[in-house]
């Protein structure tokens, strides 16, 4: 394994049961996988922005009504 994405999303920080499920399997692969690198996404501390509407509706709209 070279690389390895964890996406954090609880809101409880320490206190989250998830977070520390994800620490101890992040260990665990570490251990088996020596020299991987480890990115981590933290949902929490920087957001995904929301889709608009305008958005959604340039999504459905066919390639070739686009502009």
């Amino acid at each position: 394994m070279k690389k390895i994405l964890v996406v954090e999303s609880s809101p409880m920080g320490d206190k989250s049961v998830s977070r520390r499920l994800t620490k101890d399997i992040l260990g665990e692969l570490l251990e088996k996988h020596p020299g991987s690198s480890v990115t981590v996404r933290d949902l929490t501390q920087k957001p995904l922005p929301h889709l608009t509407a305008e958005q959604l509706v340039a999504f459905a709209t066919l390639l070739e009504k686009r502009d």
